[in-house]
């Protein structure tokens, strides 16, 4: 898809939208391949999106039926099968990490109820660069959170989302992109200067 210009529906787009009862325009796909790619020059944070996209991360789900796990379940509720969809958005414990950003980011006037379009896919709109890195972000640490046996509090999301900033800040500092940087998380900024 992306060493192509031409758009082609994958069959993990038809599963994600039975998966959330949504339905996607294949523009909508097109611009949610595209934003992990706009929003951060982390390699990391691009694949890490794309294998969410494209439903190949492994969660406990696809390593019990690999045999490489004892169980399915979630490793923070321990109720249901950990799916990409479950630990990102159905979990009470995720649940309650996107509410906390949702009220931090409130506190900068940024209005973002963390659907799960949002969440999954990223916040669409040009504007919207620091936020789509910001939940690319956060899924990643949850992520890494679950496969060490922890859940993530939300003081320590935060401080990662800003020791991201800070790093990102200072890359694009050291490329004499400064004011693109500036441009790109406008909106952030009140919240994550130090």
């Amino acid at each position: 898809m992306l060493l192509d210009s031409r758009f082609v529906r994958l069959p993990c787009y038809d599963k994600w939208e039975d998966i959330t009862g949504i339905h996607y325009t294949d523009k909508d796909w097109e611009c949610f391949n595209l934003a992990a790619n706009k929003c951060t020059p982390s390699i990391d944070l691009r694949w890490f999106q794309y294998r969410i996209i494209h439903r190949i991360l492994p969660t406990k789900r696809f390593l019990f039926k690999i045999k490489y796990t004892d169980s399915p379940k979630c490793s923070f509720c321990n109720t249901f099968d950990e799916t990409i969809y479950h630990i990102f958005w159905e979990c009470s414990k995720v649940e309650n990490i996107w509410r906390e950003l949702k009220t931090w980011l409130g506190t900068v006037d940024v209005k973002l109820n963390f659907t799960v379009s949002q969440v999954l896919f990223g916040v669409k709109g040009k504007n919207n660069y620091a936020l789509n890195a910001m939940v690319i972000l956060v899924k990643k640490i949850i992520y890494i959170c679950s496969q060490n046996g922890f859940i993530p509090t939300t003081a320590y999301i935060k401080k990662q989302i800003i020791n991201y900033y800070n790093i990102t800040k200072y890359v694009y500092i050291n490329l004499g992109q400064e004011a693109y940087f500036l441009k790109l998380w406008s909106s952030l900024h009140l919240l994550l200067r130090e």
